[in-house]
């Protein structure tokens, strides 16, 4: 289906367009030239234990019940309340720069014991926490690739061994905001350094999606 623009719209986004191919200068047909850096192919031993679902929601059903959960992000806490509801968590801990939007909300009035925020860098706050404490982490905060190799680096001491490392925007641009992610890279390096493969991917309309990766077994 094509985008639904007015007249007017579809003028002004044929006009950008020109602009952008002069920005990414594609060479090779549409091969946009060094502007976007190609993550290195997963192997197969990265997706032999992969399944792929049709909704970042259904990930929620392989947490067991009383598990100890962070959210690296969390913004209105839209995704915290179905987590919260669905897995009858021990802790949701949630971490983000500013809890103002979540407030704002008020997805959790009043708030539950067993829901605690944490607001600040998120890669500093998870530091704050025992090394192998959480059963889960759901890293949805800094898109970019130093944040979310910060956020990834904590969340592997963070986790227990069996744990789940669940990344959410598995994807290398951001139609929405005009702006390259770089989660895809991090799980890329992860996956690469033999240690971690991939166990769930799940497609979202927009190709916002999620990965999860949890550590080998020979490993």
């Amino acid at each position: 289906m094509p985008m639904n623009l007015t007249p007017k719209q579809a003028q002004q986004f044929q006009e950008l367009r020109g602009k952008w191919y002069e920005v990414i200068k594609p060479l090779d047909g549409y091969s946009p030239s060094n502007f976007l850096e190609p993550i290195p192919y997963f192997l197969p031993e990265h997706l032999e234990n992969c399944r792929v679902l049709p909704r970042r929601e259904m990930v929620i059903q392989d947490i067991p019940k009383g598990s100890v959960i962070a959210e690296v992000g969390t913004q209105q806490g839209n995704f915290a309340k179905k987590i919260y509801d669905n897995c009858a968590p021990k802790e949701l801990h949630l971490l983000d720069i500013d809890f103002a939007p979540f407030h704002a909300k008020g997805h959790f009035v009043p708030m539950p014991d067993n829901v605690l925020l944490h607001e600040g860098d998120s890669s500093t706050k998870l530091s704050s926490f025992d090394n192998e404490y959480f059963d889960v982490i759901y890293i949805d905060g800094d898109h970019s690739y130093a944040g979310a190799r910060r956020d990834a680096e904590v969340a592997v001491r963070k986790l227990k061994r069996d744990g789940m490392l669940w990344f959410n925007d598995f994807t290398i641009w951001s139609p929405a905001e005009m702006e390259d992610y770089g989660v895809p890279y991090v799980i890329s390096e992860l996956c690469h350094s033999g240690e971690w493969e991939m166990t769930i991917l799940t497609l979202d309309p927009l190709f916002y999606n999620d990965v999860v990766l949890r550590r080998r077994n020979d490993k």
